[in-house]
Formats: structure tokens, C-alpha cells, sequence
């Protein structure tokens, strides 16, 4: 209601837009940061598009009759499979960091690894990575959140240990029926 305010929407249109807002999502959740955008015509609202998450906005918008509606909207965003690999010269870390590999891989990856690699005495200078795991973007090709890990790879004193991610047919099959 203070966002709208202060940007000159009339107090009536307002409180009705708080009202609407209300219906899908407590406004007393709204945080710093969040993104907002507003459309006036005068002090007339039209429209108010609250971004929640990178893949989720909260619109609210005059309909035909004047008044206002109010929708919970997905916004669109597309897997982008994403590899990144490095040579280990000090740490696997500070070598995933020059590399770009989000930290959220970095450790979904130890992980996947920590029953085939001893992090304290295989892994030395010159040891390799790969890692290829899919990161979510949005319509404007910004990353949202990171999807899961594909397929790694580290190459330990010329021992190559890869790891997959076995997604199940009967799953896959499932997941595509209608």
C-alpha cells in the first residue's frame, strides 16, 4: 500500500489493489529487493506486476468493467545445460570458483563424489574437473535458480572417476503421460 502511494496512485485504487493482493499472497511478505512495477494513467492504477520469484510475478490489473483482478502467474524459463571444468592448482574450490562453478554444484558435486574420492589425499595439483549441470533462466536469459547436476567428471593422477544422473524410464515414462 506504501509502495503504491508513494509512487501517486489514488488511496482508493490503493487499497482495492492491497485487497486483491491479499486474496493470493500476504503483502506483509513483501521484502527489500523485491522487484515491482507499476502502470499509471494519472493517479489511476492499471496495473501492478509483483515479482515473488524469479519464475513467479503476482499481477494485478483493471479488467473491462474497471475493476481490478488478480492472477498468480508462472513466468516462462528454459533449461540451459551448462559446463564447467578446471585445473586443480590449490584447492578443487578456489579452482570451481575461477571456473564459474556455482557453489550450489560445487557441493551437490562433492557430494556425488565423497564415496569415490578421499578430498584430503587424492586430489593434487593437476587434478581435473567437469561438470555439467543445468542452470534456469528466465525469458531474458537471466539464471533464476540451478537445476540439477548431469554428469561429472574428475581426473585424479591420470584416473578418470565419472558420475551420472540415471533418471529411471518408468519415471521419465510416467512423468510424460498424460
Amino acid at each position: 500500500l506504501k509502495l503504491l502511494a508513494r509512487v501517486g496512485v489514488d488511496p482508493e485504487d490503493a487499497q482495492e489493489a492491497a485487497r486483491m493482493l491479499a486474496r493470493v499472497w500476504d503483502p506483509r511478505d513483501l521484502r527489500p529487493g523485491q522487484r515491482a512495477a507499476v502502470l499509471t494513467q494519472s493517479d489511476r492504477l492499471l496495473s501492478f506486476r509483483l515479482a515473488l520469484a524469479p519464475d513467479r510475478d503476482i499481477v494485478i490489473a483493471r479488467d473491462h468493467t474497471g475493476g481490478f483482478i488478480v492472477e498468480d502467474q508462472d513466468r516462462p524459463t528454459r533449461e540451459v545445460p551448462t559446463l564447467d571444468s578446471g585445473t586443480i592448482h590449490t584447492s578443487l574450490a578456489a579452482a570451481a570458483h575461477r571456473a564459474g562453478v556455482p557453489p550450489g554444484v560445487l557441493a551437490e558435486m562433492i557430494r556425488a563424489f565423497s564415496y569415490d574420492v578421499d578430498f584430503e589425499r587424492d586430489i593434487h595439483p593437476g587434478s581435473t574437473f567437469t561438470v555439467l549441470y543445468d542452470r534456469i533462466e528466465d525469458e531474458f536469459g537471466r539464471p533464476t535458480r540451478l537445476g540439477q547436476m548431469v554428469y561429472a567428471e574428475m581426473v585424479l593422477d591420470g584416473r578418470a572417476i565419472r558420475l551420472f544422473r540415471f533418471t529411471s524410464l518408468l519415471a521419465f515414462a510416467a512423468a510424460a503421460a498424460p
